[in-house]
């Protein structure tokens, strides 16, 4: 019986340990994610940007790789900056990253639009314009917060928004066509569709590239 008993007590006590070791790499990794995001947020974050700046990104989902593909283009994803007293944000509208199964236009941290997960690589191109144009775009932009996301990707519905459909309209408001025209005709497994892709509105100069890889 004592044997039996000192089995089981190491028994538990391993289990413990592996729980205790399994707890302490889970944190480092999370830490070390959160610290190497933060460093890049402040690696970005400097009075190199401008309001409106276009923060593009790579994501790592199925849909990104879809729009790739579709795009022939190294990014999927757009979203406008612009800075807070909390630091500098991105205004965008995106699928399945919200808490609440919502799709919507949001604005967040840049820090959470790069996070490691979700982006493989970003750039950051600044529109040629005053920075007054600039600042007209993103404030249609923010005024657009909370409104669906489009997943029929329909250019004609301005009650709900794609992610270079809002950042084109968001210039355009401000009378700047940052597409210059250009469209893509999409014909997928029947699906016939103008829209608008990431190369579409990539005029302007790159400001940054940022390689997470």
């Amino acid at each position: 019986r004592h044997l039996v008993f000192n089995d089981t007590l190491k028994d538990k006590m391993k289990c413990r340990l592996f729980a205790v070791l399994s707890a302490t790499v889970l944190l480092f990794m999370s830490c070390h994610r959160q610290q190497r995001t933060n460093n890049l947020a402040a690696y970005i974050d400097t009075l190199s940007l401008r309001k409106g700046d276009l923060i593009f990104r790579e994501g790592r989902s199925a849909e990104s790789a879809m729009v790739m593909a579709l795009d022939r283009h190294n990014y999927s994803h757009v979203g406008l900056l612009f800075n807070t007293k909390n630091g500098w944000k991105v205004v965008h509208a995106v699928p399945g990253e919200s808490d609440n199964n919502t799709d919507t236009v949001k604005s967040e941290p840049i820090s959470a639009y790069l996070q490691s997960d979700r982006c493989a690589k970003a750039k950051i191109v600044r529109v040629p314009c005053k920075a007054y144009i600039a600042q007209k775009a993103v404030q249609y932009a923010l005024h657009k917060i909370g409104f669906p996301f489009d997943d029929k990707f329909d250019m004609a519905d301005t009650t709900k928004f794609y992610c270079t459909e809002l950042v084109w309209r968001a210039y355009l408001s401000a009378g700047i066509d940052i597409s210059k025209g250009r469209r893509h005709n999409i014909n997928v497994l029947g699906l016939r569709k103008t829209s608008l892709l990431p190369s579409d509105i990539t005029m302007g100069n790159t400001i940054k590239s940022i390689n997470l890889e």
